[in-house]
């Protein structure tokens, strides 16, 4: 049986009390919707739901004593693979997104301790930038940061420039959708490995 695809997104918006749609989270629904289409299955955490604490340098995960923390290292041991959508900021990965990357990763950093991590996982990604060269810059820092834990980064993750310059909207609905099919073919062939 084919595991489901975990998606993560990294999104703290909108701020309270205003509607305006994150971009991060809206692509990511696209994606989920391709997947779908294709006959996978997903699990969906929303970073914007959890009260993560903040890297300290705690020797193991379950030091930190946080469910949601525990949560989501317990689905990611559980999925095939990770679509983690990341808003880019000033060239780097959102804080939130680099934060969790740090609490999953933190215990293998100092003593190489091995506990249920991103190690031996591919991870993709969806990166919504306000700039194209910010967007990339993003995708370099985190795919690095993923590929130094051992996890393995898709090449082919989604880039996105500034979402309001867009010039064709359906087509980059399309791209999404696709890469959504696209994913859950992977997963199939991953398990069979």
């Amino acid at each position: 049986m084919t595991k489901p695809i975990l998606l993560i997104c990294g999104s703290m918006k909108p701020p309270l009390k205003k509607k305006t749609p994150s971009a991060a989270r809206e692509f990511l629904k696209i994606v989920q919707q391709g997947i779908h289409k294709a006959g996978g299955k997903t699990q969906f955490i929303d970073l914007r739901d959890m009260q993560l604490p903040f890297f300290d340098g705690r020797e193991k995960i379950a030091e930190y004593k946080n469910k949601d923390l525990l949560g989501i290292q317990k689905a990611i041991h559980g999925s095939g693979i990770v679509i983690i959508s990341v808003p880019a900021y000033w060239g780097g990965p959102s804080g939130v997104v680099k934060n969790l990357i740090d609490l999953l990763g933190g215990p293998r950093y100092r003593k190489n301790v091995e506990e249920p991590s991103i190690k031996g996982k591919i991870i993709g990604f969806i990166i919504v930038g306000d700039t194209e060269g910010s967007a990339q810059s993003a995708s370099v820092s985190i795919k690095n940061a993923i590929s130094s834990q051992g996890g393995i980064a898709l090449s082919n993750s989604i880039v996105i420039g500034n979402p309001h310059g867009v010039k064709n909207l359906s087509e980059l609905t399309k791209k999404l959708y696709m890469y959504g099919k696209s994913l859950w073919l992977i997963a199939q062939r991953v398990k069979k490995i």
